[in-house]
């Protein structure tokens, strides 16, 4: 039996030729990403019981966010469906403030595993394989709360207070702080021409302020299995019931790009607002620089492969516009490069 350990430690861009593996998890994460986008696809459970709702509209300042600069950070802030007025309108500017927070500067770690088995042999011919993400994110800056200006909101049919904001900072002296972390967990497996694939996302922020006693707190959680969707929210210690409705929404545009990466409204504007801009973080966060560790098990029958990678990297973000298509919201989000942002 022929047996060859392959161990390799290098840089994802320190070679100007690409690996046959290397080729492989390429091909393998254009197959997950393809994966990813059919999942989200609208499908009704008729095992379960629904109400169909009117379409609803995304308010029309939501179509035309201002540009951030170095001065000013734009973000929109939407709070859970069914909420009162006053509470919802209290969890809106929360998670705007937790945005702006990322966006002005967040660290965002990843790690990447990629196991593949595949059997050349004629009884057993078949391939087998696991590819999971995990993603974390922090962020933690002082602010003074005259800095965040409510530039317009309203609240819609479905209880969901939406709020566009802008952050600028001032030379006034910062009486409150906000800590935040995001993380997200995909695993993907594959049996030949099957495959799973799980997401869960994950979103936590403690505010403090000098104008109220008690700091504000709120809690995220989305996850997915395949065609799947839960989600669970909690604000100030208090659990948020998820609506018992279909939600669906008026489409403002003809077409999306498939690089946009369209969500699901199902769960809500938040949700998918959200998950949208997480995952275009992790994508530009995969694209950078990072650490590739491989393993390669080769016997007469069979080849296992084992890759890892990680990196850590700081972002600088841009909200720059939402979309809604067939239900489906796209979260438009630009880059900007870290030693230009410290200029």
């Amino acid at each position: 039996m022929l047996f060859v350990l392959l161990f390799a430690s290098v840089s994802l861009f320190a070679q100007n030729g690409e690996s046959p593996l290397q080729q492989s998890y390429k091909r393998f994460l254009e197959e997950f990403h393809r994966e990813m986008e059919g999942y989200e696809k609208e499908t009704v459970d008729t095992s379960t019981p629904y109400i169909l709702t009117n379409p609803e509209p995304l308010p029309d300042f939501m179509n035309d966010i201002p540009p951030s600069d170095h001065n000013t950070i734009y973000i929109a802030g939407i709070s859970d469906p069914l909420m009162s007025p006053g509470e919802g309108r209290e969890q809106a500017l929360l998670r705007a403030r937790m945005l702006a927070g990322i966006m002005k500067g967040c660290t965002v770690k990843l790690i990447s595993d990629y196991y593949v088995s595949e059997s050349s042999a004629r009884d057993l011919g078949s391939v087998s394989g696991k590819y999971q993400d995990f993603y974390m994110i922090h962020t933690a800056f002082a602010y003074d709360s005259l800095e965040f200006n409510i530039l317009r909101d309203t609240v819609n049919a479905f209880g969901e207070t939406v709020m566009l904001v802008a952050f600028t900072k001032s030379p006034a002296p910062d009486t409150d702080t906000l800590v935040g972390s995001s993380s997200a967990h995909t695993l993907e497996r594959i049996m030949d021409k099957h495959s799973e694939i799980t997401l869960k996302s994950y979103l936590q922020c403690r505010n403090k302020m000098s104008c109220i006693p008690e700091p504000q707190s709120m809690q995220f959680i989305s996850a997915s299995f395949n065609k799947f969707f839960e989600t669970s929210s909690e604000f100030n210690h208090k659990k948020i019931p998820p609506t018992p409705y279909t939600l669906k929404y008026k489409s403002n545009t003809d077409s999306i790009a498939p690089q946009d990466i369209p969500t699901t409204l199902r769960q809500g504007l938040w949700n998918a607002y959200f998950i949208g801009i997480l995952k275009h973080i992790f994508l530009e966060a995969r694209t950078l620089s990072g650490h590739l560790d491989a393993l390669q098990d080769m016997h007469t029958s069979t080849t296992k492969t084992f890759t890892r990678e990680s990196a850590i990297n700081p972002l600088y973000i841009q909200l720059e516009k939402i979309n809604v298509l067939n239900n489906r919201m796209s979260v438009n989000v630009s880059f900007i490069n870290a030693r230009n942002h410290e200029k």
